[in-house]
């Protein structure tokens, strides 16, 4: 059902709880900024939209002085606010992109056509908007035609446009139309030797072919269409023979980050004639996650792109695509890649408003050829990764120092490279003398809306395949239900080392439906997660969804930590507060910044920054335990009258400890959090579970999985202890009508 505002009656989005859940509502533009009858309140001075909304009604402040309001402060709101207001104008504003090329034929206009928007495969990264209809077959004819008038080159897309029956005809149509080359962006999947040879002849020059990893595990997984890896690969075969130029396109995500090296290895040994385009993914519409779940950093591909790369230039395989707007910038790429740059200074409104550049840009000398970074990019990573050219030698391998450097100058430098020599000799040092390796000790500090910022995400994880469905739950069995069991937790909820069906979620869904209870279990669990971002999770779940029991997972051993590190709630006179905004200790953001920089790879800095935030955190507190204890009470009283079951995770330390094992003084602490939680739950007589009852050996069953979490059949076990304590508390009655639930 499609859902309108009245044009004469206007709400404003910051009076919705939630405004990004309401974006459908409206198409914002300058001219409701005249309306009268409104008034602007001090917070509308920070929101995003105050050029575009005339403020709060003033019966609304009349009625209630203190309105609550809530100001837009991301930009990726802020787009969403000002879309286009129908299917038809979206469509027409996607259906043809244009940017002038800068390499490759020349500085020629390109127009890309998206013959259709849908697709047989569903990557996480792309950016097209897959769910709109296809455009009128009038409307591609034409867009065609006006690529022809101005000779650009024309690139035939989608979607999958090879899911076009009038594909063919569109070829022919612009070989008549006298465009400069026709490109044309595929998977491959569905090029048979009969369709790729009339596409061939037809006048397609180049085919840019989607291959995204070197193994069908991993490529099904990215593309979420298990079996076309291998439609793929025969595809590519299939065009190698033809005269077509053939380049592969890779797009580098979190999940195929390592993979790059491995994806020219096989072009090199299967289609030696092809060239790669690797390009990073765009965070630049609201159809694409950004969340560092799916996007890396620059800094994490860099190692894999100029490995790739190398093996690339040594086996003659072409590269591009670099110094596009979905390339990387340009004091970041491989220094032999540089030169292939184009000189060419960027139009002034090159990136459409959607790239920025850091500071530090303002004084490089090659800023007039380089994008920046994605706007959407900046918002997760910074800018603090880019590094300006100062002169234009920089460009090339460094030149014989002139002589008029000062001797302050060079004794500055001697005395930097002697503190680098020393740091050097000290992580060669520490290397040997550590071969177990230094852990880094992190406060994770994790955003309570992680889990609605994976919707939809697909990767694997210690050969598993995980995804999760469009409220970010990972993904459940679909079947028909007439009940659901909400599960928050960590990572052992949200199944890390496990697949998707493989989660003691999952388990106990499978369970109690042997026992004729059709439940549906909604795993929100997320890594990183204490009770504090639990607690802001399942208030929002059991307001948005009919939810019949909840499970709670407490992870004593770094839950009060991850509270802590969180910083949305904390105790004052005995009572819990909350903080809103969360008020994130400095420690955390300190240990965080460095957890996600290169920094984090070298022995010397995990010490030094180990040694300056002992611990995570002061977990070991009466504060922190206090926290803790509060925190569960109070996600008690939100699952109010509904049945809930509390599962709590001891360490292998732990079980030694029951078994007569004596602890160390720096033993104790842990073994005092899991003893103080067990003790609250008796307290206060919740039905629980110890998970040591349940797997009698945590460390032998962490060593089948990833050493640190439950194993395929410890979630078994899990899962039906879980469904054992459920079954007297859900009872064998349907709580309301069977519902079909759609697959996820």
């Amino acid at each position: 059902m499609a859902l309108r505002l009245d044009h004469a009656t206007y709400i404003p989005p910051c009076l919705f709880d939630v405004p990004e859940r309401v974006t459908h509502l409206f198409a914002l533009n300058r001219g409701h900024s005249g309306r009268g009858g409104f008034r602007r309140v001090p917070e509308c001075e920070a929101c995003l939209v105050n050029d575009r909304c005339p403020g709060v009604p003033d019966r609304a402040l009349a009625r209630e002085p203190r309105t609550a309001v809530h100001p837009i402060r991301e930009h990726r709101l802020r787009r969403r606010l000002t879309v286009m207001s129908t299917v038809e104008e979206q469509m027409a504003r996607e259906l043809v992109s244009r940017q002038i090329v800068r390499g490759g034929y020349g500085e020629v206009p390109e127009h890309t056509v998206r013959v259709n928007f849908h697709c047989n495969q569903s990557c996480d990264f792309c950016f097209v908007s897959t769910h709109l209809p296809p455009a009128g077959d009038a409307a591609v004819r034409a867009a065609i035609e006006a690529a022809g008038r101005e000779a650009a080159v024309l690139v035939l897309s989608g979607g999958e446009p090879t899911m076009n029956p009038r594909l063919l005809d569109y070829v022919r149509l612009a070989k008549a139309a006298g465009v400069r080359a026709i490109e044309l962006q595929t998977n491959a999947t569905r090029l048979d030797a009969e369709l790729a040879g009339e596409l061939a002849e037809a006048g397609v020059e180049q085919a840019t072919v989607s291959l995204h990893a070197s193994t069908a595990e991993l490529s099904d997984a990215i593309t979420g269409a298990p079996g076309t890896f291998v439609q793929t690969l025969r595809g590519l075969d299939t065009l190698a023979p033809l005269p077509v130029r053939v380049q592969i396109n890779y797009v580098f995500c979190q999940a195929n980050r390592d993979d790059f090296p491995n994806v020219v290895e096989l072009v090199v040994a299967r289609w030696p004639r092809a060239g790669i385009t690797p390009i990073f993914v765009g965070s630049h519409t609201d159809v694409v996650p950004r969340t560092p779940l799916l996007i890396p950093s620059f800094s994490d591909i860099l190692p894999s792109l100029t490995r790739g790369l190398e093996r690339a230039r040594a086996a003659g395989i072409g590269v591009g695509g670099l110094d596009t707007m979905c390339g990387l910038p340009l004091c970041l790429v491989p220094p032999s890649e540089r030169e292939a740059f184009s000189s060419a200074p960027l139009p002034p409104d090159a990136g459409d408003g959607e790239f920025v550049k850091g500071d530090v840009c303002g004084t490089c000398i090659e800023s007039h050829r380089c994008y920046g970074v994605r706007r959407g990019y900046a918002e997760l990573y910074g800018t603090a990764e880019l590094r300006p050219f100062a002169a234009r030698s920089d460009l090339a391998p460094a030149a014989r120092v002139p002589s008029a450097i000062s001797r302050s100058a060079v004794s500055a430098l001697l005395a930097c490279a002697g503190v680098a020599g020393a740091l050097l000799l000290a992580e060669v040092g520490l290397r040997f003398a550590r071969q177990d390796g230094v852990a880094l000790q992190v406060q994770w500090g994790m955003p309570d809306d992680a889990v609605e910022q994976r919707a939809r995400l697909r990767g694997t994880d210690h050969g598993r395949t995980f995804s999760y469905d469009e409220y970010g739950f990972r993904t459940g069995s679909g079947l028909p239900y007439d009940r659901s069991v909400l599960f928050i937790g960590d990572s052992f909820t949200e199944g890390v080392g496990v697949g998707d069906d493989e989660t003691f979620a999952q388990v106990a869904e499978r369970a109690l439906r042997r026992d004729g209870i059709m439940a549906r279990s909604l795993n929100a669990g997320h890594r990183g997660f204490g009770a504090a971002q639990e607690l802001k999770v399942l208030r929002r779940m059991l307001a948005r969804l009919a939810v019949d029991a909840v499970v709670v997972q407490s992870f004593p051993m770094n839950d009060p930590s991850d509270n802590i590190a969180f910083g949305g709630f904390g105790i004052t006179d005995g009572h819990l507060v909350e903080y809103d905004p969360p008020r994130v200790p400095l420690r955390a953001r300190l240990a965080g910044a460095v957890a996600q920089s290169w920094l984090r790879n070298l022995y010397v800095v995990r010490l030094v920054n180990n040694a300056l935030l002992p611990g995570p955190a002061p977990w070991d507190s009466d504060t922190s335990l206090d926290l803790e204890r509060a925190l569960l009470r109070e996600i008690i009283a939100a699952v109010g009258s509904r049945p809930v079951l509390v599962l709590v995770v001891p360490t292998k330390l732990i079980q030694t400890v029951q078994h007569g094992m004596q602890p160390t003084p720096s033993q104790r602490d842990e073994v005092h959090r899991f003893s103080e939680v067990c003790a609250f739950m008796k307290e206060i007589g919740v039905p629980w579970i110890d998970a040591g009852d349940v797997i009698t050996d945590l460390e032998t069953d962490a060593a089948k999985s990833d050493g640190g979490h439950f194993s395929r059949d410890g979630n078994m076990l899990i899962g039906e202890a879980i469904a054992q304590r459920l079954r007297p508390l859900l009872g064998s009655g349907a709580a309301s009508a069977l519902i079909r639930f759609p697959p996820r």
